[in-house]
């Protein structure tokens, strides 16, 4: 199992807390990228804000 990073944690909760005041459906995606070989090429981080 990944190990979630203390900044990651605090970012959910934060936008948690925004989802809960303004009734907002803001999210976080994260996913691990890989290349062509399978090995990792980085991770795409999405935040995902509707207004």
């Amino acid at each position: 199992m990944p190990k979630k990073s203390y900044g990651m944690k605090v970012t959910g909760e934060r936008i948690a807390l925004i989802n809960q005041l303004y009734k907002t459906s803001t999210q976080v995606l994260i996913r691990d990228l890989v290349d062509s070989e399978g090995q990792p090429a980085g991770t795409e981080v999405v935040l995902e804000i509707r207004i």
